[in-house]
């Protein structure tokens, strides 16, 4: 038994180590970009690098002053919750109506969803920017947002249809017996069952938006492009702002990580929905 507990402690012992040693290999280029936000130019290249030393915001209060910036934050914002918003209410009601109707063709519909993801989102922007160019939409956010909707949406119906098959058909049976409709069902029985699920599939597209690069670079003119796109300004080939440009990226990575940690409950129970049915 002595021998027993012996190795059932090693085992711990040698997981703890694993998991902390990958646990500072992923934080460590985030602390490492905070740092190089807080020093002076100058100080990011001396070496030995400097382990103490004293913060300098002045990289953000110049970030945050310059009007580009606000106007890419904002742009981002928008465009973000606006395809966040739109690919989950279309695919909730498309992953509702495969599941509870059936058509011919549905078995291919299903894979054409899923071939349509595989598809990189540059083949999709190229033809939607001509066709936004005739009709005179390219540099707008509206144009960003339905490029974005057109490549994420397979991506959300696909998932969502693996949360609403936990949905008990019988449930909505009942439902539509009793005279509730298809809309009331979606709202009284499916969201509410679903809600981690859907919760968890938000998360995602709201993080692929936000992180977006080359549908916003394509679609949006500099009135128009997203923080990912503003921190091109900070590369050139004659000097490149190292402070503000780490700057930039901690603000970019802020607003996901509160979105992920204010959802979390919900991540992790949409993650886990229908992986263990007794």
């Amino acid at each position: 038994m002595k021998g027993i507990g012996k190795t059932n402690f090693t085992n711990k012992l040698i997981i703890t180590v694993f998991a902390f040693i990958f646990l500072l290999l992923f934080i460590f280029p985030i602390y490492w970009l905070v740092i190089i936000s807080l020093k002076h130019n100058v100080d990011i290249f001396t070496y030995p690098p400097k382990i103490f030393f004293s913060p300098n915001i002045s990289s953000y209060l110049k970030v945050f002053a310059a009007n580009n910036f606000i106007k890419a934050f904002i742009s981002s914002l928008v465009v973000s919750f606006s395809t966040t918003i739109i690919c989950l209410i279309v695919g909730l009601t498309a992953g509702y109506s495969v599941i509870t109707f059936d058509f011919k063709g549905k078995r291919a519909l299903q894979l054409l969803i899923m071939l349509l993801r595989i598809a990189p989102s540059i083949s999709m922007a190229i033809p939607l920017y001509m066709i936004f160019s005739n009709l005179g939409l390219v540099n707008t956010r509206l144009s960003v947002i339905m490029t974005l909707v057109s490549f994420l949406l397979s991506f959300t119906v696909w998932l969502m249809l693996g949360y609403l098959r936990d949905v008990p058909k019988d449930l909505i049976s009942a439902a539509l017996i009793d005279g509730c409709g298809h809309i009331g069902i979606l709202i009284r029985i499916v969201i509410p069952m679903t809600a981690p699920g859907i919760a968890a599939v938000g998360i995602l597209v709201f993080s692929y938006a936000w992180n977006e690069y080359i549908i916003t670079s394509v679609m949006a003119s500099a009135s128009g492009q997203t923080l990912p796109v503003l921190i091109r300004s900070y590369l050139s080939e004659q000097t490149t702002i190292w402070n503000e440009l780490a700057a930039v990226g901690v603000v970019i990575s802020i607003p996901a990580i509160l979105v992920t940690i204010f959802c979390q409950k919900h991540i992790v129970g949409g993650l886990t929905m229908g992986a263990v049915k007794g």
